[in-house]
């Protein structure tokens, strides 16, 4: 049994799907554009270095899109690698900053929602619910 478990879900990642050569070209060349403009936001002149490369990658992206595959291909591993570095760090922020003060200030205040202490005078740890819930018949087919 143990060689042949079947789970509800599924635990194999499949990589990110990468975008096509044009998609690429055409976001990054409006990408150039938009810093380039940035300036002007705060009345100073655009960076005018950037539109040449903007208009090549648009151009490139709208008569030879293959040549863009190098770049694109390198900027999707650039993205898996970052997505392995920063979510480990962003969940483990988030729980520093939210999750562990959230257990003290419950501790603090005597909280435990989730009925942890052990009570030995208890016959069974089961909330009964008043009223009762559903009926039993109307939990079939769950999933």
């Amino acid at each position: 049994m143990a060689g042949n478990v079947n789970f509800h879900e599924s635990f194999h990642r499949e990589e990110a799907a990468r975008g096509s050569e044009r998609s690429f070209g055409l976001i990054i060349a409006g990408a150039l554009v938009v810093i380039a403009l940035v300036p002007v936001i705060h009345a100073h002149e655009p960076r005018w270095f950037l539109f040449p490369f903007a208009f090549v990658f648009a151009a490139l992206a709208l008569l030879a899109p293959a040549w863009l595959r190098p770049i694109n291909m390198a900027w999707h591993r650039l993205g898996l690698l970052l997505q392995k570095i920063v979510n480990p760090v962003v969940m483990g922020v988030i729980f520093v900053l939210g999750v562990v003060p959230t257990g003290f200030v419950l501790r603090l205040m005597g909280k435990d929602p989730m009925r942890r202490k052990f009570d030995p005078q208890a016959n069974s740890y089961w909330i009964m619910r008043d009223p009762p819930g559903p009926p039993p018949a109307t939990m079939k087919n769950q999933f």
